[in-house]
């Protein structure tokens, strides 16, 4: 284990800088691990998050949790440009504490799960974080969901199953919903296909809600991205980039003036070295 782990006032427990995360992810692949931040929360103040992204230091952010997915920040990240996957878990025993009696819903594990779908041959392990890095993952605390694409006549079709009734399933494009479907309040399973129409490079997903009981969280699940890039070029929304631009500027600044405690000038000079490269990527065209 090794400190901080975290850099300024986002879960980190000292001034400490060095080593900050990017070094620690850089370290970490080189022995070929799979690394990514726990506990996402979009903008998340004082943390390195934008700039290892714009690095190409991250391979997941765990973007469901408590119950909670974060998709309205997640969205933004994907609609910059970034090919983030999303991944889930429980942190447990977190909720052990606020929770008693401990709830029937919940696995004594926590309810989130990251699904990747993969070949299991050799190394499971290897297999399953292959697969997420790759992005073949869902996200669910309960009904399995799934997305494919027949790019021949353009069509996606989505479709997903649960013991309980499904309530909705929609096709996502960019974030914004380009199918739906309701259901009965009856049937278990749905199928959803749309015609995709391929303008501009884009990113596309599955997410769908399930009955719930009284005391839980939202029932659901989401697919990660399919990308359907046009002549190569990124997803780029615009508003989504130079808001992200905006907000690594502004930390770039805190961090020149937070009395962070790097223990050696060359440790600093990497540090906001990093930065600025970030910066200089989060502001530069994307082509």
């Amino acid at each position: 284990m090794l400190r901080p782990l975290s850099v300024g006032s986002m879960y980190a427990n000292s001034p400490e800088v060095w080593p900050y995360p990017g070094v620690l992810f850089t370290r970490s692949r080189e022995i070929g691990a799979t690394v990514g931040y726990a506990h996402f929360q979009g903008s998340m103040p004082h943390s390195t998050l934008l700039m290892d992204l714009a690095l190409g230091r991250v391979d997941f952010l765990e973007v469901f949790q408590f119950g909670i997915l974060k998709t309205e920040a997640w969205y933004e990240l994907l609609n910059a440009g970034f090919q983030v996957t999303g991944i889930a878990g429980s942190d447990f025993p977190g909720p052990l504490g606020r929770q008693r009696p401990w709830p029937l819903w919940m696995p004594l594990l926590g309810p989130e799960r990251t699904l990747v779908k993969t070949q299991a041959t050799g190394s499971l392990y290897e297999a399953w974080a292959e697969g997420v890095r790759k992005g073949n993952v869902v996200v669910t605390n309960g009904p399995l969901v799934e997305i494919s694409a027949d790019k021949q006549h353009s069509m996606l079709i989505a479709s997903t199953s649960f013991f309980r009734p499904i309530e909705r399933l929609e096709i996502v494009r960019n974030g914004a919903t380009i199918a739906s479907i309701s259901g009965d309040g009856k049937r278990t399973a749905l199928t959803l296909t749309v015609r995709l129409e391929e303008n501009d490079s884009c990113w596309v997903a599955a997410r769908v809600w399930a009955q719930r009981l009284p005391g839980e969280p939202e029932i659901q699940g989401h697919t990660n991205p399919l990308y359907f890039l046009k002549e190569g070029k990124p997803v780029l929304v615009r508003t989504a980039r130079e808001a992200l631009a905006k907000r690594w500027q502004a930390e770039v600044e805190w961090y020149k003036t937070a009395g962070l405690v790097f223990g050696a000038d060359n440790r600093r000079s990497q540090f906001f070295s990093d930065a600025e490269r970030a910066l200089e990527k989060l502001t530069a065209p994307l082509h």
